[in-house]
């Protein structure tokens, strides 16, 4: 049963989109790296060191705008994590951080690798839970599996971000043979639908009736992934509305001839008639320090 319940887990990352897991080395979380090797649809890579395993995850789930799984050992071992979680809550990015831990009854009694691992990321997760350390009670099993699918759902709601599953897990760590068959057994899906939002030709006369209220208007675009729609939805903006658009290397916005990408050679000495009456602005953080400094002194109307 107890590993049943780890390949039940592999199986709801599998149902909510998650295709590959970085994990690393450590016996601790071995069970559960096998439940995520084994599976059919799951790619899996090892790498080692764990500060390195958190910044590729990171960076796969960036690239494939998808889900990751994030797996380690127990102990310190979790603590190398921390940094790719606080990039990933601050860059909105789906990480599945899976901890294995030592049983409760073993924390503080001077054992190898056991630290509390259930608040590691506290401020830095947007949702975080322990596991049940057995599963002798069908309720048990049915109380993973909700926390596994809200974890899940948490992860994939906008805003986007990390969540920490913390699992306590105890010997023997290694499945018997043949035990891909544990798949055939149904996981419960939780599913939950986010409506989507149409930029319909009638927003254009909306938003354009917004605009002639103003004289000076710029769009600054923070951090965004690359996407061609959007390429196109500011272009249409700029030509539209005639509005200057303020983007750094971050925006992924170079495709646009008319982008303003390098601020900081003229801003530090800009005068007051540069500052915008209305300011739009999407996407994540701004580097420039001159562009921020810039709209804090003159704020726009």
């Amino acid at each position: 049963m107890f590993h049943q319940v780890l390949y039940d887990i592999a199986q709801l990352c599998h149902y909510h989109g998650v295709r590959g897991a970085v994990v690393g080395s450590g016996s601790r979380s071995a069970p559960l790296v096998l439940a995520f090797a084994r599976h059919p649809n799951m790619h899996t890579l090892c790498v080692p060191d764990e500060r390195s395993a958190g910044f590729v995850a990171l960076g796969r789930a960036i690239l494939q705008a998808n889900p990751e799984a994030l797996i380690c050992t127990s102990g310190t071992a979790a603590l190398n994590l921390a940094p790719a979680v606080a990039e990933a809550y601050y860059q909105e990015v789906p990480l599945i951080v899976l901890t294995a831990d030592r049983p409760p009854e073993w924390i503080g009694q001077l054992e190898g690798q056991s630290i509390p691992q259930r608040h590691l990321y506290e401020g830095f997760v947007k949702m975080r839970c322990t596991l049940p350390d057995h599963y002798a009670l069908q309720a048990q099993r049915w109380h993973l599996q909700r926390l596994i699918n809200e974890a899940l759902l948490c992860a994939k709601a906008q805003p986007k971000g990390p969540v920490h599953v913390n699992i306590p897990l105890r010997e023997p760590f290694y499945p018997p043979p043949k035990t891909d068959k544990l798949y055939t057994k149904q996981a419960p899906l939780i599913r939950s639908h986010t409506g989507n939002t149409y930029w319909r030709d009638d927003r254009w006369q909306f938003l354009e009736n917004i605009l002639k209220g103003f004289k000076k208007i710029v769009l600054v675009v923070g951090q965004c992934p690359f996407d061609h729609n959007l390429h196109r939805h500011i272009q249409d903006l700029m030509e539209r509305f005639a509005i200057p658009v303020v983007g750094e290397i971050t925006a992924n916005l170079h495709p646009i001839p008319e982008l303003i990408s390098h601020v900081e050679g003229f801003l530090p000495d800009a005068p007051k008639s540069l500052a915008p009456d209305l300011l739009i602005s999407f996407g994540l953080s701004t580097l420039s320090k001159n562009l921020k400094r810039f709209l804090a002194k003159h704020p726009p109307r």
